[in-house]
This record gives C-alpha cells, structure tokens and sequence, in this order.
C-alpha cells in the first residue's frame, strides 16, 4: 500500500534535495567554471535538469508502485540515497530494496516476494516498472 504522502511531487522533491545538496558541495570555482564555459546555455542546461529529475521521480514512482501491488508499504520520505543509488525497506516487513538510477535497476527482497504481512498479490518478476 502507498502512503498518502508517498506522491510524485514528495520523490522529485526529496531527489532535488539529494541534488542540492550534491551541488553545495561542490567549489564555487568548479560552477563558476561550468557556467562560464564557452557556449554554454544556462537555460538548456536547466531544463535537461528538470527532464532528468522528472524521469528519476516517475522511476522511483514506478518501484514504489510496484512495491505497493507485491503488499508492501513504501513510504517516499524513508528512501536513502548513497553513492550506489536509493534504499528503502518495507514498514511492514522489514524487506529491502534498492533502485540504481544510472541502470534503472530495482533489486532486493522486496521485490522478490509478496510482503510477508499482508494477504496482498504477488506480480511477476519481469513486470515492467
């Protein structure tokens, strides 16, 4: 089951804020750098931040959904990132999964099996996210 504020604007937020944060801690010579370069188009560049940010929150979406028809309870705001991706455990039985963004790759044993505290239906593996 999806949490009520499990929605598409809560994950493009927490992914904005993970990429916020990317950002600060880079040096301001490094921005300054890439602003500055010749025939850069700050607007171009601002919008293919958005298309990737959008597409990154509809993939998690996708997991989450996904997630939820296997019974599990997913709730966006407990998803983690670190170097390898995005982690998250079901809030019912503690399975977990992963979703590397690069691959669009889901895994973990949430996926694998129905949430093991609830009477919900198990989708096939190969269903497409």
């Amino acid at each position: 089951m999806i949490m009520a504020d499990d929605s598409r604007e809560g994950i493009l937020e927490k992914v904005v804020g993970h990429l916020a944060d990317s950002v600060l801690a880079l040096p301001d010579e490094s921005i300054l750098a890439e602003a500055g370069e010749p025939g850069a188009d700050l607007y171009e560049d601002a919008e293919h931040v958005r298309l990737v940010l959008s597409e990154a929150s509809l993939l998690l979406e996708g997991v989450t959904r996904r997630l939820s028809n296997m019974g599990h309870t997913i709730n966006s705001n407990y998803w983690r990132r670190d170097h390898a991706g995005f982690h998250t455990k079901c809030l019912n039985c503690g399975s977990s999964v992963s979703f590397i963004m690069a691959t669009r790759e889901a895994q973990g044993g949430a996926l694998n099996a129905q949430c093991s505290a609830s009477n919900g239906h198990r989708i096939p593996r190969w269903a497409s996210l």
